[in-house]
């Protein structure tokens, strides 16, 4: 067994399951669309369980090979336009249909949109992408709820369960391909996770749907000799259904498997950008913290404040460095009538713009030995 064989040994049952899952979703979307709006009998859903089955196969298993001459830019402005088409596309057909209210019209359009589903998954490897099915999978869901009643209720439940499993699986798939694990088995381990997610909102929808069963669009007008699927039927049609897609989906697990098997090592899903090497930028040294000195008048007042702190530390005085000067003043024991003069001064000469005066400069200086001749007394706060 080759090394990229043995690295995808993790990677291979997720990228099957994910290929069943989209199936399912497929399968159960066209099935649901074609029951609410046409005959939908046995014949017809083998049919759309074969041709949805046999063109996934095809595009998840050889789609790769169409990527010739379409990578980069290429491939970037093809989805852009496929995209702004079929959004238009989708657009024009759900209002035409809702706007007309002709059930043959939307026969018509379920019909459109199977074989529009079958083309999506032909070529679903093109683009690395699976937006495209699950996109119109999710506007099977919405013809099919137009209908009302039983076939409504299953398509939205039983859509938003396989879409919840598919993006799940999904997302595991697209992690292991762009960091290969080796021999991993997170299968199970997926399944679980995503079932534990999805199983309150699905019974919660499921009792929702049974106390108060969807209605059809009123705008719809369904003609006298047809008046639409009994529930006897439509319970039927699902049995069928469940057995034709538990063939089909066994199939596709089966084949998909073998036919990735040496393409286990595939390159990440996401373009990555090539790294550039280069002179690592030396960064400038921070410059050392200087004490700021003060000079000439300024310098004699914050002197005159400082050497009482010096000597308030001797008496016993402690403060706290939150603490401003009009806070130490407020509680240092000493005439209040120089500390409070020497304190303004030394906050106006700390921190204001204009160099003080001479006057300033001796008034301080006076208040300073006046502050330290009372400080006698040993205190604590």
């Amino acid at each position: 067994m080759s090394e990229a064989t043995r690295r995808g040994d993790g990677l291979l049952p997720i990228l099957a399951a994910r290929s069943v899952a989209l199936y399912a979703l497929s399968l159960h979307a066209a099935a649901g669309a074609l029951m609410a709006w046409t005959a939908g009998d046995a014949g017809m859903l083998a049919l759309a369980a074969a041709v949805l089955a046999l063109v996934l196969i095809i595009g998840e298993s050889f789609g790769s090979s169409l990527d010739l001459g379409l990578e980069g830019t290429s491939r970037l402005r093809l989805r852009v336009t496929v995209a702004a088409a079929y959004a238009s596309f989708v657009v024009l057909a759900l209002t035409a249909a809702v706007g007309t209210g002709e059930a043959r019209l939307l026969g018509q359009e379920a019909l459109i949109f199977t074989v529009l589903q079958a083309a999506f998954l032909l070529l679903v490897d093109l683009g690395r992408t699976h937006l495209g099915p699950v996109a119109n999978a999710l506007v099977l869901v919405v013809l099919a709820s137009l209908r009302g009643g039983v076939v409504a209720a299953v398509a939205v439940v039983g859509g938003l369960a396989l879409l919840g499993f598919f993006l799940a699986l999904d997302h595991a798939a697209r992690v292991l391909q762009a960091y290969p694990p080796g021999r991993a088995d997170l299968l199970g381990a997926t399944l679980r996770r995503a079932a534990a997610s999805l199983a309150p909102i699905v019974v919660g929808l499921t009792i929702l749907f049974v106390l108060s069963p969807p209605a059809p669009l009123a705008r719809v007008r369904f003609p006298a000799a047809a008046p639409g699927p009994r529930d006897e039927e439509v319970a039927a049609a699902y049995r069928r259904l469940v057995v034709f897609g538990l063939a089909g989906s066994g199939l596709i697990f089966v084949l998909v498997r073998l036919l990735r098997r040496d393409r286990g090592a595939r390159s990440p899903l996401e373009e990555a950008l090539s790294l550039e090497q280069g002179i690592e930028e030396a960064l400038a040294e921070p410059p050392p913290l200087v004490r700021r000195d003060y000079h000439g008048r300024r310098g004699r007042i914050v002197r005159a404040y400082v050497q009482v702190l010096a000597r308030a530390r001797d008496v016993g005085f402690l403060w706290r460095p939150s603490q401003t000067p009009r806070d130490i003043a407020a509680h240092l024991p000493a005439p209040s009538g120089p500390l409070d003069a020497l304190t303004e001064l030394f906050v106006g000469a700390r921190y204001g713009p204009d160099e003080p005066s001479e006057e300033q400069a001796v008034a301080a200086e006076r208040a300073g030995q006046a502050v330290r001749a009372g400080l006698g007394r040993k205190t604590r706060v």
